[in-house]
């Protein structure tokens, strides 16, 4: 099995055939394991069924399942999102007209058959991936990178989240790494923190960080591939903000 990750996404290469795996660091993420370890992802967790859900901890961050049929206010993951979830499951929560079965972007410039919520609408935008592509079946992932988005992780991490709030929250420093490359961002260890999660989750989320086009040049951003501390008082400051959330679902090789 190959696993890739690109662009917070994280594809596996099965019997000559690519489909999406759990990831994405905001999707995104770590390019080792389709399994989080103690350092990766976000702590948290899903009313997924017993099967699936098996072996998941219980989160430091609980988040609560959001109602099938509402539009709340601010939408939070994973809710009822689970491993089973599948596009007729879509269509009756959000509506026919609001999940669009398309092309999606993958690892390395590749594509996915894959489902798109709400594509009209960037507040409520979601890329949705699924194990088997063809049948749209397995749940893997869904992920969120849109300024405007209404979508948010627990305890209220979303798009435009500062670094520091996530350090806060966090309550340990968070290590990312630099940008200016495929990976940039990523987040690669959250140091025991409030937002690591259990190392048997099964359900985890992502996040990525972002710096500002805008300020390429101007100011002394992290770069490149290397490690770098949230603590560290050469970004104090700095425009550096969550840009891209994911949630991640185990494939029947992640249980």
């Amino acid at each position: 099995m190959d696993t890739r990750v690109t662009h917070g996404r994280q594809t596996t290469m099965r019997n000559g055939h690519a489909s999406v795996a759990t990831i994405s660091c905001l999707g995104l993420i770590l390019l080792c394991s389709c399994r989080p370890a103690s350092h990766d992802g976000i702590a948290t967790s899903v009313n997924a069924p017993a099967a699936t859900a098996a072996g998941a901890s219980t989160s430091k961050v609980p988040i609560q399942p959001q109602a099938p049929t509402t539009v709340p206010a601010a939408w939070i993951l994973p809710g009822d999102f689970s491993p089973d979830t599948t596009l007729q499951d879509l269509q009756r929560r959000f509506g026919t007209g609001n999940v669009k079965v398309e092309e999606i972007p993958g690892a390395e410039g590749e594509s996915f058959r894959g489902v798109v919520l709400f594509p009209d609408d960037p507040s409520l935008r979601a890329t949705v991936y699924f194990q088997d592509e063809r049948s749209l079946l397995g749940l893997a992932m869904v992920s969120i990178d849109e300024d405007r988005s209404q979508w948010k992780l627990a305890p209220g991490i979303g798009i435009g989240t500062s670094l520091s709030e996530l350090r806060r929250i966090n309550g340990r420093p968070i290590t990312f790494s630099g940008f200016g490359w495929d990976y940039g961002g990523t987040i690669i260890d959250w140091h025991g923190g409030e937002l690591a999660p259990a190392s048997d989750e099964a359900v985890f989320a992502r996040v990525q960080l972002r710096m500002p086009q805008d300020d390429v040049g101007e100011k002394a951003y992290p770069q490149g591939d290397s490690r770098f501390s949230s603590d560290d008082p050469r970004w104090k400051g700095l425009d550096i903000t969550v840009g891209g959330i994911s949630v991640n679902f185990p494939g029947e090789d992640d249980l």
